[in-house]
């Protein structure tokens, strides 16, 4: 049974496989039926589509031809005309060829005539040299000079005569700028003058002090062969002589020191103690308050003036000026007044007033510098190197320098400090002089010139300031007339007692002279 079982499944799954494969192979069938069917139609529809495309490229070809037949038709067109203008501008260009070879001809006919006409011109010139060489000849044979000689004299001639008359105009122009220049000099000094205000007046220094009238007070401080006033003098440099009964004269190179001096002593006397050690302690204190009024005096100029910024040394030697005097005249009233007149002069002709009124104060710095002075040979150049020690401008330090002249004056500034300072000192009232003393320095002077030989005249001038000496020139050579000069100024410094300076000046004259056309050609006068 099992197997009847079995055999019958087995066929019912031989059937089942069979009818499987059966139904697979008419799947597949059917499958090919509908992929042939489709591939014709498509076949069909692509083959409906190429006769659509062949059509319209052959119309899109017939447009194509029509008009490549039409641009076809004008570049031959255009290319006949180009072969026309071509033709015509060949045919241009052979008239042309033809114009310049004609040119060509003319000019070279041309050139053959310039060239024959230069020929003949360089004969007619070789003709005209040698005729103009023989003219030469013949005018310097009859002159007696060549060509050149009469040019270059001819030169000269009218170089002279245009120098004569530069000259004569150049002295025209300068003398009237003198006068115009004088007269306004005179007009701005006139303003200056009557503008001025002076500044306030100074207490005249002494010279004396006067011993105790009490005999026993006298006799203390003289006591000891007077060596209070030893002291005094050793501490001061100065030294006290008798001049008179009751009365010493204070003798004293700085006259700074001449007042510690003089203080010290009336303040000694008031004391009442007559001992060194308290006149040591009273000219220390009595050199202390003098430093302190010198400073407050340059700090009052500089306050009457306006000016700001000076140093304090400068103010300081400003001050110290209240206490010397140039025949008579205080030297710190006339800084001062300097100073005003030269801003009053600056302002007169457009100068910066503040520069000119502190060049004015600033000066006479140098009289207070007693080395420096000496070695340089004079206070303008000493109060310059000081000025610019102390930051002082160069116009500044220039003008004081210049204002006695021992710098060239150079700058507008430079006169007008000059100009100041004589105006300052030669106003009427400003200075003055005994006549007794001013003739005694006079003689004294003449005395020691008269000591040297050779010496024909000798002349005091300038207030005693300056000697002119005319010497033999026979007997005195040029070299022995700077020793001279050089001698004469060392005496009169050893031996006398002056303010300020005195000038020496040694005159050894000589003419030489020559005569055109004269038999002697060269001649020597001794005057």
């Amino acid at each position: 049974m099992w197997s009847l079982v079995a055999a019958v499944a087995a066929g019912g799954l031989l059937t089942g496989v069979g009818l499987g494969k059966w139904q697979q192979k008419q799947y597949i069938k059917r499958l090919r039926r509908n992929l042939d069917s489709e591939v014709n139609s498509k076949l069909e529809g692509l083959s409906g589509e190429k006769d659509r495309a062949m059509a319209d490229a052959s119309e899109r070809a017939e447009h194509l031809a029509a008009d490549l037949s039409q641009d076809l038709m004008s570049l031959e067109e255009q290319v006949v005309a180009d072969e026309q203008h071509a033709e015509s501008l060949e045919q241009g260009l052979e008239r042309h060829k033809e114009h310049v070879e004609g040119r060509e001809t003319d000019l070279a006919s041309r050139f053959e005539q310039l060239k024959a006409r230069r020929e003949t011109l360089v004969e007619l010139k070789k003709d005209l040299e040698e005729k103009v060489n023989k003219i030469s000849e013949l005018r310097e044979e009859r002159a007696g000079a060549t060509q050149d000689e009469i040019a270059e004299e001819w030169r000269n001639q009218l170089k002279e005569e245009a120098h004569l008359n530069a000259q004569k105009l150049s002295r025209h122009v300068e003398e009237q700028a003198k006068v115009y220049a004088e007269n306004e000099a005179r007009h701005l000094l006139d303003l200056a003058i009557e503008r001025c205000g002076l500044p306030p007046e100074v207490n005249r220094l002494s010279s004396t002090v006067d011993l105790p009238e009490d005999e026993e007070v006298r006799n203390q401080v003289l006591a000891n062969h007077s060596a209070v006033l030893h002291t005094i003098e050793e501490l001061c440099n100065v030294h006290f002589l008798e001049s008179g009964e009751n009365l010493l004269y204070i003798e004293a190179a700085d006259p700074f020191n001449r007042e510690i001096a003089r203080l010290s002593f009336e303040r000694f006397l008031r004391g009442g103690i007559f001992t060194e050690a308290v006149a040591r302690k009273v000219v220390e204190k009595t050199e202390v308050d003098l430093q302190n009024m010198a400073r407050d005096a340059g700090r009052r100029a500089a306050r009457i003036l306006k000016l700001k910024d000076v140093h304090p040394e400068l103010l300081y030697l400003v001050g110290k000026l209240l206490y010397r005097t140039s025949y008579t005249q205080n030297q710190w009233q006339h800084v001062v007044e300097t100073a005003y007149l030269a801003s009053l002069l600056a302002a007169g002709v457009g100068i910066d007033p503040r520069v000119a009124k502190r060049a004015g104060l600033l000066h006479d710095i140098g009289k207070i510098l007693w080395d420096e002075s000496e070695s340089m040979g004079s206070h303008a150049l000493s109060g310059a190197a000081c000025a610019a020690q102390y930051g002082e401008s160069p116009e500044i330090v220039h003008a004081i320098a210049a204002h006695h002249g021992d710098e060239p004056a150079v700058s507008p500034l430079d006169f007008i400090v000059a100009a100041a300072d004589a105006l300052s000192g030669g106003r009427p009232g400003a200075r003055r002089e005994t006549v007794e003393a001013y003739t005694r320095r006079c003689e004294e002077i003449m005395r020691i010139c008269e000591g040297f030989p050779a010496i024909r005249k000798a002349y005091v001038i300038q207030g005693g300031r300056e000697v002119r000496i005319e010497v033999e020139p026979r007997k005195v050579t040029d070299e022995e007339a700077e020793q001279m000069a050089a001698q004469i100024s060392q005496q009169i410094s050893e031996e006398m007692n002056f303010p300020g300076q005195i000038k020496v000046m040694v005159i050894r004259e000589m003419r030489i002279s020559a005569t055109a056309r004269g038999l002697d050609v060269l001649r020597k006068e001794y005057l």
